[in-house]
């Protein structure tokens, strides 16, 4: 189960910044900031005061700078630091492999059975949970990278009726995959017009953007960690179907040919990025294209793998922070409070790892 994080986000905390909350009515809240962390600046602001009315921050200001509603709710604050909310922007709320009775390194099998926790029943009330815990620890919004199904759609629906606590939702139901990876959680593209399909398939089925597999999970020796799961030709076709639709198109691409082949479909964003060498960073920075990358995550596969991804990760990290490449936060259902550790063990300032946690750094 994902893990809580152990930030504390004041606008939370206080029943503020859930998105199920709007229907509450306008009323006005003032907060008194003592520090304020604002998601860009590089300096913490002092003395600051945050109005929220209804479920929307309508003015941030100094103190003596904002004009206070009639009648607002006030709670002081100025003896602590306040946050904005956070964005997962690569996670899996339906991740198993780490729930009671699945195992650590539990892979969804190819039959499963009701009652087990890879059945979408249950996966489901897991997701809720772990989407309760993202709220609590701080994240008001989450980019969900396919469920497997379109269970996602409904934990999102839910969420934005009020049924029940959690993050705002963008979701991309089932992955798509070329069929050298397997049956797993996604499905399988095996043609161009088989991707064009599938595209107009997951939109109906409610989801926000497209979701490719583009990279096998583990190290080929032949060709290095990151082998293409589909041709260039099939990519294309699915990215150029969800442009036609109006939606954007994640591409998972570890390292290699199918980071450059993600690059050349037309990927919006590259997602868990292990290797990039230098000329693809140039183009991701210059197309615009945004980038995450699982650090933590690296780490732990790297030690059952035998591959040096957690330094390979590392670096390419570093590589495009230098390059002013657009970088999302990344959990993949790791726990944030390991990945804001590990960016602050690999040297990244503190400021910077929290902006990289509020915004597309």
């Amino acid at each position: 189960m994902k893990r809580q994080s152990a930030i504390g986000v004041a606008l939370l905390a206080l029943g503020l910044g859930e998105p199920w909350l709007g229907a509450q009515g306008q009323r006005s809240v003032v907060i008194r900031a003592g520090q304020l962390f604002d998601g860009k600046s590089d300096r913490l602001l002092s003395d600051q005061v945050i109005v929220i009315q209804g479920d929307r921050i309508a003015e941030v200001g100094p103190a003596g700078s904002v004009k206070i509603p009639a009648g607002a709710q006030e709670i002081d604050l100025r003896g602590g630091t306040v946050l904005p909310g956070l964005i997962e922007g690569h996670n899996h709320m339906f991740k198993v492999g780490d729930h009671p009775g699945a195992g650590a390194d539990a892979s969804v099998p190819l039959v499963i059975e009701p009652g087990t926790p890879f059945s979408t029943a249950y996966s489901t009330i897991l997701a809720s949970i772990n989407a309760r815990l993202d709220l609590e620890s701080g994240f008001t919004t989450a980019r969900d990278l396919s469920s497997g199904g379109t269970a996602d759609v409904d934990l999102r629906n839910a969420i934005n009726e009020g049924l029940i606590p959690g993050p705002r939702m963008r979701v991309a139901t089932e992955g798509l995959r070329g069929s050298i990876a397997g049956p797993r959680y996604f499905h399988l593209v095996d043609s161009p017009s088989e991707g064009r399909k599938q595209v107009r398939i997951q939109l109906k089925n409610g989801a926000d953007f497209i979701k490719i597999y583009a990279a096998g999970i583990r190290a080929n020796p032949d060709i290095g960690y990151g082998a293409p799961t589909m041709t260039l030709e099939e990519e294309q076709a699915i990215v150029d179907e969800a442009h036609r639709q109006g939606v954007r198109v994640a591409c998972t691409a570890h390292a290699g040919v199918a980071v450059r082949q993600s690059i050349e479909a037309g990927c919006d964003s590259l997602e868990l990025v292990t290797d990039i060498d230098a000329e693809s960073i140039r183009m991701v920075a210059d197309r615009g294209i945004f980038m995450t990358f699982g650090l933590t995550i690296t780490k732990i596969q790297a030690k059952s793998q035998n591959f040096p991804m957690a330094e390979l990760s590392k670096a390419s990290f570093q590589r495009a922070l230098r390059a002013g490449v657009k970088i999302a936060f990344s959990v993949n259902a790791t726990g944030a409070q390991g990945e804001l550790r590990r960016l602050l063990e690999i040297r990244v300032p503190e400021l910077i790892a929290y902006q990289n946690a509020t915004y597309a750094r």
